[in-house]
């Protein structure tokens, strides 16, 4: 049996650009009024939540932001690797 230590991985606060939390608010108020309006994920997701929806269609406005998160997270973490600690 092998023991592995790993080190802390950090991670990022940004600031949401109000463009997407207002894209994102917008979907959300819709998906509240009218749940049907939305495209049903509940089978594509783990857990048990009553309302899940592919949200797909706001992809091309968040994702820059998400990716850019993701690069920032990137740059300022880079990949770490576990380190054995104990071998048997």
């Amino acid at each position: 049996m092998d023991a592995y230590q790993f080190a802390n991985i950090g991670y990022v606060i940004a600031d949401v650009d109000s463009n997407v939390l207002d894209i994102l608010r917008q979907k959300a108020n819709s998906l509240k009024q009218n749940f049907t309006s939305g495209v049903d994920y509940n089978k594509n997701l783990a857990g048990n939540i009553e309302n899940e929806f592919d949200l797909s269609d706001i992809k091309t406005q968040c994702e820059p932001f998400i990716l850019n998160a993701c690069k920032f997270y990137k740059d300022n973490y880079p990949a770490y690797k576990p380190q054995l600690v104990r071998q048997s």
